[in-house]
């Protein structure tokens, strides 16, 4: 049978089995939690209108802050408007030349982590 753990804050589901120990779940439940992540703000621009998909928020000189993917565009701010993202913090990797960094989420205005637009 398997029980169901559910850490509302870290938006962690887990399932576990009956026969697993107390120490076992509480493993499994701690190296679930989310890495730590870091906030970029500037301005939403689609990185390369062949790859879509691949987005950047860039300074106000317009120089590359961050570069990332998002499998659905669903909830992504307007192209050219001042956003703030975060990000899984040490995740850059190398892919066609890019420097991705691993998106988590939009910060909302009145976030933690928002900052206003200078």
């Amino acid at each position: 049978m398997r029980s169901r753990l559910v850490d509302a804050a870290a938006g962690i589901v887990l399932l576990a089995s009956c026969a697993a120990s107390p120490e076992s779940v509480a493993s499994a439940t701690a190296s679930a939690l989310p890495a730590q992540t870091v906030v970029f703000c500037g301005t939403f621009v689609l990185e390369n209108p062949g790859a879509p998909g691949t987005y950047m928020l860039t300074s106000a000189a317009g120089t590359r802050l961050v570069v990332f993917r998002t499998v659905s565009s669903r909830g992504l701010p307007e192209f050219g408007t001042y956003a703030c993202a975060r990000f899984a913090s040490g995740s850059v990797r190398q892919v066609g030349g890019l420097s991705l960094t691993d998106f988590v989420a939009i910060v909302d205005l009145g976030e933690p982590g928002y900052v206003v637009k200078p």
